[in-house]
């Protein structure tokens, strides 16, 4: 691998994800320099690590700095100034950070749609909107193979929100339609680039915005609602989500009252999020929603228990869980599911002969 080739792997996997990480020397083949870049980063991660940034920044303004110079000079000067960056950025001096990557820009480098990025989010976080668009929108306009898909995933993200800020200032100021022009900006651009984010672990935070631009233009996109509750129920977002789906409320972050999600779910999106809630870990919260449901009345005792049975199942409960299924078992023993439930029971109670 070549340094240029380094660097960029460097900026995706540290600045990206925003922690440093350890690099095998021998992941890099025959490129010494490379093997020396990837050396000195180890040390300045185990200095981090060990509590030692101070120290790890006089040495990458002194010998660390000047050794990752020595195969190519501008590769290793951005390296190094993303480096002192991110530390900067550890240690909550997010002032010094910016001017680091900042100067780290005056010459040109492959890591340019990289340090636009790390500004861009830095300027978000100190609140100076127009700069933090300004390098958003570079690191979006830049060529795909500067970007990989994930960064540009976050890059989106982060520029909503910042127009996000901007329109609720906006609200604040009594400027409807200024901040109704916003929030359709905001709507068009999370449109035109939903297809590309999807499958990124940002895209429940897509799909939250989306639907908060559209509440705000004064409509309801029932589709993207009903995605994110069935879909994604553990993104933080919709944390406070219950099981119906239609007293849920999307946070605006204002005084007074959320509004309401003003759409149905159906069944099957239910039974998805009940599933996709207990995957997650979140046994707990499903079973309190199936219980949410059984005193709403919402469905017959079979398909509730049938919810429960799942739950208890995937908590390990599998005693409880059988007593339950043969309440049903006069009733219900014409149904598919029903054995389905049975035979996944009697296998984890050992049961084989009767699982088959």
């Amino acid at each position: 691998m070549t340094l240029n080739k380094f660097a960029r792997y460097f900026v995706f996997a540290w600045i990206l994800f925003g922690h440093l990480i350890s690099f095998p020397q021998m992941a890099f083949g025959q490129s010494s320099g490379a093997v020396a870049v990837s050396a000195i980063l180890n040390q300045v991660r185990t200095h981090v690590r060990d509590g030692k940034s101070e120290a790890a920044l006089a040495r990458l303004n002194g010998d660390w700095g000047k050794r990752l110079t020595e195969h190519d000079a501008v590769s290793g000067a951005a390296i190094t100034g993303l480096a002192k960056g991110r530390i900067l950025e550890e240690l909550k001096r997010d002032t010094e950070a910016v001017e680091e990557y900042k100067r780290a820009l005056i010459v040109k480098s492959p890591l340019e749609t990289q340090l636009n990025f790390a500004i861009g989010k830095l300027y978000a976080r100190l609140g100076q909107d127009a700069l933090a668009r300004e390098a958003l929108n570079r690191v979006l306009k830049a060529d795909r193979g500067d970007a990989p898909i994930s960064m540009r995933a976050r890059a989106t993200l982060e520029l909503v929100s910042v127009m996000d800020q901007v329109a609720t200032r906006q609200e604040t100021e009594k400027k409807q339609t200024a901040a109704r022009k916003t929030w359709t900006e905001i709507d068009k651009t999370l449109r035109a680039s939903r297809r590309l984010v999807r499958g990124q672990d940002v895209y429940p935070s897509y799909l939250y915005m989306l639907l908060k631009a559209r509440r705000k233009m004064g409509t309801m996109d029932c589709r993207v609602a009903r995605d994110l509750f069935a879909r994604y129920p553990a993104a933080p977002e919709v944390a406070s989500w219950g099981a119906i789906l239609s007293q849920n409320r999307i946070d605006f972050n204002t005084v007074g009252e959320a509004p309401r999600v003003t759409c149905s779910a159906t069944v099957k999106d239910i039974q998805t999020r009940l599933r996709r809630l207990q995957l997650n870990g979140q046994v707990e919260r499903s079973l309190v929603e199936i219980r949410d449901l059984r005193a709403r009345g919402v469905f017959d005792v079979w398909t509730l228990d049938s919810f429960e049975i799942g739950a208890l199942v995937s908590n390990g409960q599998n005693d409880e869980a059988m007593t339950i299924l043969m309440k049903h078992a006069d009733a219900h023993r014409g149904r598919p599911q029903f054995w389905n439930l049975f035979g996944r029971l009697t296998s984890r109670l050992g049961d084989f002969a009767a699982s088959a």
